[in-house]
């Protein structure tokens, strides 16, 4: 469920929904392609980083190598039964195929037998066979989380809901079948996203700050207060270089269960190869804090959820409360900087 509301959107974030209980193997795996594809990343920004048209690229494509490795190694597998639905019928017989001749190839490579090569071109044509069979199979799935969904914007919420409850297996809360706020009734559920959006955008007064909500800005000033007023800025620790030590520490101690922001990057994608990551993540955030000095264009998005006020009508505008997601790689170098300070 998404203020800004889009049907691609919602369907790449349950599509790409990790399964995050990976074997060993698959860690491997993911960890091979990373390296693979940071390493293109960081000849491109080793040429390229002098140009300022290429800033919010170079940024937005760290994310999305992390994401597409991701969704190649870990993505859909929650929705099939260990990853075997695909198989059937003849892929069955492919794959038994393949796997004999495998033994046969190991067995005469041992011996030194000479026609070791066309047992192998056998196998790699079987293997691209299956891997394009798997490919139609996912393609197919994938359209139909998108009838499925178009069902549900046509006017079925809880059907959304469902999906995106399975798909993420997050304990997310129920969307109401309708929205009041004054006189405006929505319900349908683009109707529901935009009378949300249109009142957690409006500008709060002062005198609607409950006395905690005050206390808690006062302590907050108070902290930045004493800290500018205790520290020069100029040679303070917050402007010094990140260094990998410090990405480490901060990508090791995060919260690895927190829910993905608008880049579909999940924590614990980072964690899964942070000895491959963390170096070209450094790198990455020197540039942008040190080099340019300003945050990319796409970490500025953020996904809105609303969460139902506990013991209240959640039918109700002013009975639910906005919690904005960000982006992981934002939200990483967010948590460097405060460590600095807190």
């Amino acid at each position: 469920f998404y203020i800004d509301f889009d049907i691609s959107t919602i369907t790449d974030h349950i599509v790409t929904s990790y399964n995050l209980n990976p074997d060993d193997y698959q860690i491997e795996d993911y960890k091979k392609e990373i390296l693979k594809q940071l390493n293109k990343w960081d000849n491109f920004i080793s040429k390229n980083w002098k140009i300022s048209k290429y800033f919010n690229f170079i940024c937005d494509s760290f994310g999305e190598i992390i994401k597409n490795a991701g969704i190649k190694h870990f993505g859909v597998r929650r929705y099939n039964k260990r990853n075997k639905d695909w198989l059937k019928g003849r892929s069955i017989w492919w794959v038994k195929k393949r796997n004999e001749l495998r033994r046969r190839f190991y067995y005469l490579k041992r011996i030194g037998a000479r026609n070791v090569r066309t047992i192998k071109r056998k196998i790699n044509q079987i293997t691209h066979k299956l891997a394009k069979k798997k490919a139609r199979f996912f393609r197919k799935f994938k359209a139909s989380i998108e009838n499925r969904i178009n069902e549900a914007v046509a006017g079925d919420p809880k059907l959304l809901h469902q999906l995106y409850a399975k798909a993420t297996n997050d304990p997310v809360h129920p969307i109401p079948p309708q929205i009041k706020d004054g006189k405006i009734i929505a319900t349908s559920i683009g109707d529901i996203a935009n009378v949300l959006h249109k009142h957690f955008n409006r500008k709060i007064n002062e005198n609607e700050y409950t006395d905690d909500h005050k206390k808690h800005h006062k302590m907050i000033e108070d902290t930045m207060n004493n800290y500018i007023t205790n520290n020069n800025m100029s040679n303070s620790i917050i402007n010094r270089p990140f260094s990998q030590q410090e990405i480490y520490r901060t990508v090791s101690t995060a919260n690895r269960n927190s829910a993905m922001g608008i880049h579909r990057v999940h924590a614990k994608l980072l964690y899964f190869a942070i000895d491959e990551i963390v170096p070209y993540l450094t790198k990455l955030y020197n540039f942008v804090y040190f080099i340019y000095a300003k945050a990319p264009h796409q970490w500025k998005f953020v996904d809105i959820f609303p969460i139902p006020k506990p013991g209240r009508d959640s039918s109700i505008t002013k009975n639910n409360r906005p919690v904005s997601l960000l982006p992981t790689i934002a939200r990483m170098m967010e948590k460097a900087l405060s460590n600095r300070v807190i």
